[in-house]
């Protein structure tokens, strides 16, 4: 952590992280390549679909998410989907 944490700008690095969002384009293989670079056994999976408004335009938001912990550190990976 402490490595990843030296390449921070200083002006953030007055406080520690505490979740990191990465978008990917296939969440599986984006798991297995995290697993390994970071020993990660355990994932979340979530799957989300619904409806949903951005100014005047309904729609819909599909996409699937997995959370897994490194250290004090909440990893969350989002494959969007549609929407």
């Amino acid at each position: 952590m402490n490595r990843i944490l030296a390449t921070v700008p200083h002006y953030l690095s007055k406080s520690e992280p505490y979740q990191l969002g990465v978008v990917v384009r296939d969440l599986a293989q984006s798991m297995a390549a995290y697993g390994e670079i970071f020993g990660i056994s355990q994932w979340r999976e979530t799957a989300i679909n619904y409806r949903a408004r951005f100014r005047d335009e309904i729609g819909q938001v599909v996409k699937r998410n997995a959370f897994a912990r490194l250290g004090d550190l909440s990893l969350e990976m989002v494959e969007p989907k549609v929407g």
